[in-house]
């Protein structure tokens, strides 16, 4: 009997082993939470969806990056892994790298849908940690509220075009713009925008309709015709006098003539004496 369970000792031993990982198996399943368990736990990672290929190296890196303190190569991976997976864990990184960029509306921007994206929800911690970025965030920025007239105007901000949302609204840096709105068939206006942190302004802008001003029709300048010599009145006036100076000057000469030449008269005897000639 001794020399069996020496010979088969082996078997025991993998008996042995099987029952004791039965046994563990047990215990760990049940120390498993339940449904109700907080968010972040393992109950929670088993349902969410599994990570696409690609996503968590992009991840990795970008909070590498971030680690390293380059900001905007963080920026860059963090969206590239949002376009990958999109979850909340992505925005939240992205929002915070936004905050270190200075670029404080878009931080507000991804940490808002940080906190309410249902793909990979973050946990209390993270919750919290996020909120409170999103606080500090929230400090640097006003929210203004616009409403325009035509609704389909377009506004500029510093010479940027700045499309509208839904709600009509733009988060912006505090701080002093120039505005511009315009729009087909108005007149355009512009005006000083000043933006006060944390606050909530409204801004009505209406335009005025465009009125088309005519000018007066400037007169076509047309060159004179020029007259032929022949046809000057002046010239013809001039001629008629030449011709009736000359006419009284030959009338006079004439005259002239006929009264230096006087006929010989013979007196009353008839008789004529010419002296020689």
């Amino acid at each position: 009997m001794l020399a069996w369970l020496v010979r088969d000792g082996s078997s025991w031993v993998r008996l042995w082993l099987v029952a004791a990982a039965v046994s563990c198996t047990a215990r760990a399943s049940a120390q498993v939470p339940g449904p109700n368990a907080p968010p972040g736990s393992e109950s929670e990672a088993a349902a969410e969806p599994a990570e696409p290929p690609g996503y968590r190296e992009a991840i990795d890196n970008a909070i590498g990056e971030y680690e390293a303190g380059r900001f905007t190569e963080a920026r860059t991976l963090f969206e590239a892994a949002h376009n990958v997976f999109p979850n909340a864990r992505s925005l939240r990184g992205m929002g915070m790298a936004e905050f270190e960029l200075r670029n404080y509306p878009a931080s507000v921007y991804f940490l808002e849908q940080a906190l309410a994206a249902p793909v990979k929800p973050l946990t209390n911690e993270l919750k919290t940690e996020t909120e409170v970025l999103l606080t500090r965030a929230r400090s640097f920025v006003g929210k203004i509220l616009f409403e325009l007239q035509p609704p389909e105007a377009a506004l500029t901000l510093n010479g940027t075009t700045m499309p509208l949302g839904a709600d009509s609204a733009l988060t912006l840096i505090a701080g002093d713009y120039s505005l511009k709105v315009s729009a087909p068939g108005y007149d355009d206006e512009q005006r000083a925008l000043h933006v006060p942190a944390t606050q909530v302004t409204s801004v009505r802008v209406v335009l005025a309709k465009h009125v088309e001003v005519l000018q007066p029709v400037q007169p076509i300048a047309v060159a004179p015709k020029r007259e032929s010599v022949f046809e000057s009145p002046w010239l013809w006036a001039a001629f008629g006098v030449a011709i009736a100076g000359a006419a009284v000057g030959i009338g006079f000469a004439i005259s002239a003539s006929d009264a230096g030449t006087v006929k010989a008269s013979g007196g009353s005897s008839g008789i004529v004496l010419e002296g020689p000639r």
